[in-house]
């Protein structure tokens, strides 16, 4: 049940960050605020598995902090677009790179 609670919430933070990041492309007012909740989604379930890191290898916590730290460049992305720069397409990039790497990095299950 944990596992299918995580993926709901894993599915709809995707959905908001995607639906945010498209509908600034078209400068449309309410896609910020999309864009933060699912980065609030993001920090929320990251936190939940900093929480449960007691019986994971050291490996494992380092690449769950790094993820912790890579959320800042969504945190940036979302400053950017409030203040309608353009830049927040910059930090996403590094977001969605730095994603991907963590991904191959990150040891089976």
């Amino acid at each position: 049940m944990k596992k299918q609670s995580s993926l709901v919430i894993i599915l709809l933070y995707y959905g908001l960050l995607l639906i945010g990041a498209t509908l600034a492309i078209f400068s449309i007012q309410i896609a910020p605020y999309l864009f933060a909740a699912g980065t609030s989604l993001v920090l929320l379930e990251t936190i939940l598995q900093i929480r449960s890191t007691s019986n994971m290898s050291v490996r494992q916590k380092r690449l769950i902090r790094l993820r912790f730290v890579n959320i800042l460049m969504l945190g940036f992305a979302v400053y950017y677009m409030f203040i309608a720069n353009n830049s927040w397409v910059v930090f996403l990039l590094i977001y969605a790179l730095t994603t991907i790497f963590l991904s191959y990095r990150n040891p089976e299950k």
